[in-house]
């Protein structure tokens, strides 16, 4: 099985990339998104790691995920000076 993921960059500062791959799988060596300033948006395909899960990785400041079939999202402040618990 596989998760459908839309990965979205809003109007972002400066450049960087998102990985996203099977949990328990290797980091792929190309990232699913690269960006410079602006917003994005990529939709991939993602195969399902262990449990069900996926690994979603960012170089950016603020990750936000929703799981659309619970309507729930999380934010997380990735900024190692201001690290703040999802909420």
């Amino acid at each position: 099985s596989s998760a459908v993921l839309s990965l979205t960059v809003s109007a972002g500062q400066g450049h960087g990339s998102i990985y996203a791959y099977p949990a328990g799988g290797n980091r792929p060596r190309v990232p699913v998104l690269t960006y410079g300033r602006g917003a994005t948006t990529v939709q991939t395909s993602v195969p399902l790691g262990r449990d069900g899960a996926v690994i979603v990785e960012t170089d950016g400041r603020v990750l936000r995920v929703t799981a659309w079939a619970r309507g729930v999202s999380e934010t997380w402040e990735l900024d190692p000076e201001n690290r703040t618990a999802p909420g």
